[in-house]
């Protein structure tokens, strides 16, 4: 059974570039939304209530994502989208974040840098530090809250990715001791969001198999995979779809009569309307109320509006 699922990504190429593989197989994914150059920690800031001028950006997919680094709109899109999984990564953590007004928080990116706004910030938060751990735990525990509000917080996803030290060649890449610095950064934040998360929703990856590509169309950088790590990627997303998503702890165990196959959707034992309803939350799909040797199938779309309806 093919399952479609509809994917949000707060991250990096690292979680993206994996979808535009012509030979991927198994579930039907869709990129919803894409939010890139951001992290938990400038999202922990307020928006800014100035429209800022990024005519001098050079595409409109960069100014896109510097606006909303600006904004932070990512909260208020997750409550209206109709997401399945929204999939993160920390590979932008590597960049320094700016207060540019009190209490607004960007991330300094080059493309955010190539808008030529003259600012002088306020204050600057080193990659890597204290303080912007400080800020990434504030953004999460804002982030994981909402998802808790929204009944979703099964379908959070962690991309544990890692910095690599050589590239495809056996090369070691340039400044290990930067490197290894990223790394112990990413061990941290990786331990913070265990405490929240469990395991089967980290994409856990062994550290050999996380190899720099020389010849990455996005260059060379110890986060520009080969492309056996983007494979495995989408293998460990099929697996944790199948099970966790529409199977779980709550898959169906009555025979199923009729065939729901092309509907794209899983069959989920409840013992009542109202546990149906409650399920429904982490899914569309066919919930089976089981009333001793009977059982009324009750289909159920757009979860998130009956989710509205309630509150």
């Amino acid at each position: 059974m093919t399952i479609k699922s509809n994917i949000i990504i707060l991250g990096s190429c690292v979680s993206r570039d994996p979808f535009s593989r012509g030979d991927a197989k198994g579930n039907d994914f869709s990129v919803l939304d894409y939010y890139a150059r951001s992290s938990l920690a400038s999202l922990s800031g307020r928006p800014s209530h100035v429209n800022f001028d990024l005519s001098q950006i050079a595409s409109d997919f960069q100014r896109r994502m510097v606006d909303r680094d600006i904004s932070k709109v990512f909260f208020n899109d997750i409550v209206s989208a109709d997401f399945d999984i929204i999939l993160l990564d920390f590979i932008d953590d590597r960049f320094e974040i700016i207060e540019i007004e009190e209490g607004l928080f960007v991330t300094n990116s080059s493309e955010f840098s190539s808008a030529r706004l003259n600012l002088q910030p306020i204050f600057t938060i080193e990659p890597f530090s204290d303080s912007f751990f400080e800020r990434q735990i504030a953004g999460w525990e804002k982030f994981f809250a909402l998802m808790c509000s929204l009944g979703s917080t099964k379908k959070i996803l962690i991309n544990k990715v890692y910095w690599s030290a050589k590239d495809d060649s056996g090369f070691e890449l340039e400044d290990l001791a930067h490197v290894q610095k990223a790394n112990t950064w990413l061990d941290r934040v990786y331990q913070r969001l265990q405490e929240d998360l469990p395991e089967e929703q980290f994409i856990s990856y062994e550290r050999n198999r996380l190899i720099a590509k020389s010849t990455h169309k996005w260059g060379l950088a110890p986060f520009h995979y080969v492309d056996e790590v983007e494979i495995f990627f989408l293998e460990e997303l099929d697996r944790y779809v199948e099970q966790f998503c529409i199977a779980g702890p709550f898959a169906s165990s009555q025979p199923i009569k009729l065939d729901y196959s092309r509907w794209g959707l899983g069959v989920v034992d409840c013992q009542t309307i109202e546990m149906a309803v409650e399920q429904s939350l982490l899914k569309d799909g066919i919930y089976r109320i089981v009333l001793g040797a009977a059982s009324i199938d009750l289909l159920i779309l757009r979860a998130r509006d009956i989710r509205n309806s309630k509150t």
